[in-house]
């Protein structure tokens, strides 16, 4: 016993020497294949189609590799089904095989809230990722849609009052979707009218591997999420294009097929877009855009027989005139009846085939009905008159303009030129990132490398770039007409860690700016080195474990002998 009480003075000395070294056990997380988001706007008169439409999801439920997350707004009048309830909640969804009752494990109740808003949007997608992580995300937004004008119309945001979340909004809301998911979400779909419009996919170019939306606007009972979610369970791993190109698919489908639930639609697009080509497409308008302003007065009969017999979008599209007021048509057909009845002016044609071929690279898959074959998926904002002219006349909103795309690209100056019969006989130049990718993270030391194109009908003389808002810095050797490319090396050793600003402009020989573009990188401190007293910590913590071991076993057997 002697022995036995010494040795215990001897071992728990040695024993609290003993860096802890125990980290707690962290949680499991199971990670999904996907899961898909669904902002289920229905605050106003689709609330009976988003019932049905979370009953079609239940049809085929969530499972351990697909996640189904439900934020639905309801009306306090047009639907009073499954209890009546308004307000706003949030469904994990579950399978069931009844169509008319919600039966989803009602995870969270917001009541009424505002989902016109970026914060809303913002919310839910935190919200999803957090709470149903996943290797890759698809956040639908489901409600009326307004091309460039809106989309997701709540017409109670608590207070009495309608709202909607507008595009500069929405390019806020996928900006913090982008820092939410860490990068460019994999699906972003608009089960919405009208979305497929160049500016409101040049509002989220940067945001979004791939963008779903429909040229014309969508019957009321929208995708057919039933066939959808049972292709996408029943192959989990599949790819984002290969889940875009099952909505085409089964949503022009169901419209099309002759059958009931629900009725055909005599005009139904669908269009997958790559946002990674997409800026290209959007370059190659703008360059059209420029040619086709220096020859207005000499081309504006042939531009309006063009378009009056291009496919468009309003549903009461006659002729020249879109008695609903959204003159949206199709870029691609468009430059078709351009061709047809422009016939010999080669440089007009070289342009219109720079267009045709950047929309092709853009479009991954696109359907429509059969009664519109000149509906290639992409539209374009063309009304008929700058000022109000008639009963039916669709009259150029000043809107346009302060989008991204007017004030970067050419279309909106065309627009008034050709309203004004007057040539912009040297249009200025237009200037393009093409890299680094928006937001692109850097780690100290390294270079960054800006790089892009810049346009102009005759020359552009010089890129210059500025970082954070400081001086103009002229990119040498950077002269060319027509199209150039120019490249500037930005060394991260003389940037502080944190968010900057890229801005790029770009200049013509008659001494035109371009529009200034922008993006913006992320630098980041290198690594540190592992602290010498951490290390060394760890080393002798395993040593003296070794030892006190080996103490015990000593001690133990010579016990036993004793």
């Amino acid at each position: 016993m002697i022995m036995s009480r010494k040795l215990l003075f001897i071992l728990v000395p040695l024993l609290l020497l003993i860096p802890p070294t125990v980290h707690a056990q962290e949680e499991t997380v199971q990670v999904a294949e996907w899961t898909i988001l669904v902002y289920m706007v229905a605050d106003n008169n689709l609330e009976s189609a988003g019932i049905e439409d979370v009953n079609e999801m239940e049809q085929v439920g969530s499972t351990e590799e697909v996640n189904i997350v439900v934020q639905m707004d309801r009306h306090k009048e047009y639907d009073t089904s499954n209890g009546d309830w308004t307000g706003t909640k949030r469904f994990y969804i579950t399978q069931d095989s009844d169509t008319e009752t919600i039966t989803s494990v009602e995870v969270e109740d917001l009541n009424e809230t505002n989902m016109g808003t970026q914060k809303a949007l913002v919310s839910f997608v935190s919200w999803g990722v957090e709470n149903y992580p996943a290797k890759r995300y698809m956040l639908i937004l489901w409600d009326h849609g307004g091309s460039f004008w809106g989309v997701c119309y709540d017409e109670d945001d608590g207070e009495g009052d309608k709202d909607y979340i507008n595009m500069s909004e929405l390019k806020g809301a996928m900006e913090e979707v982008y820092g939410i998911v860490g990068r460019r979400i994999d699906i972003l779909g608009f089960d919405a009218c009208l979305m497929a419009e160049t500016s409101v996919l040049y509002q989220v170019r940067d945001l979004s591997e791939i963008v779903l939306a429909s040229g014309y606007s969508e019957p009321n009972d929208g995708w057919p999420y039933k066939e959808i979610l049972e292709k996408l369970v029943q192959r989990p791993t599949m790819g984002g294009e290969d889940l875009a190109k099952i909505v085409v698919d089964e949503y022009v489908r169901s419209y099309t097929d002759r059958m009931d639930d629900p009725q055909d639609s005599p005009a139904v697009t669908m269009t997958a877009f790559n946002m990674r080509a997409y800026p290209k497409a959007a370059e190659a308008i703008s360059h059209l855009a420029m040619e086709l302003s220096t020859q207005v007065t000499l081309r504006s009969l042939q531009i309006w027989t063009a378009r009056t017999r291009t496919t468009g979008y309003d549903l009461a599209n006659i002729g020249p005139f879109d008695v609903t007021n959204y003159p949206l048509y199709d870029v691609v057909d468009f430059c078709d009846k351009l061709q047809q009845y422009i016939p010999f002016d080669n440089r007009i044609h070289d342009v219109i085939d720079e267009v045709k071929g950047a929309v092709a690279e853009a479009v991954i898959y696109a359907k429509a009905d059969p009664y519109h074959p000149g509906a290639h998926g992409l539209t374009i904002y063309f009304p008929n008159r700058e000022n109000p002219e008639g009963p039916v006349a669709t009259v150029y909103d000043p809107l346009y303009s302060r989008l991204d795309f007017g004030r970067e690209k050419f279309w909106d100056d065309f627009l008034k030129a050709y309203y004004n019969l007057k040539d912009i006989r040297d249009p200025p130049p237009t200037v393009t990132i093409l890299s680094p990718q928006w937001n692109q993270s850097f780690q100290q030391p390294s270079n960054i490398v800006l790089s892009g194109e810049a346009f102009d009908l005759k020359e552009v003389r010089n890129v210059s770039v500025r970082v954070d808002g400081g001086k103009w810095v002229e990119i040498p050797g950077v002269r060319g007409p027509g199209t150039i490319t120019w490249r500037y090396v930005i060394s991260t050793e003389n940037l502080p860690p944190g968010r900057h600003l890229l801005e790029v402009k770009a200049t013509d020989s008659a001494g035109q700016s371009s529009p200034v573009v922008s993006t913006w990188v992320c630098v980041i401190s290198p690594p540190k080195e592992r602290e010498a007293s951490g290390g060394l910590g760890t080393e002798i913590s395993l040593l003296l474990i070794i030892f006190v071991a080996a103490l015990i076993t000593g001690a133990a057997l010579l016990l036993k002998k004793r």
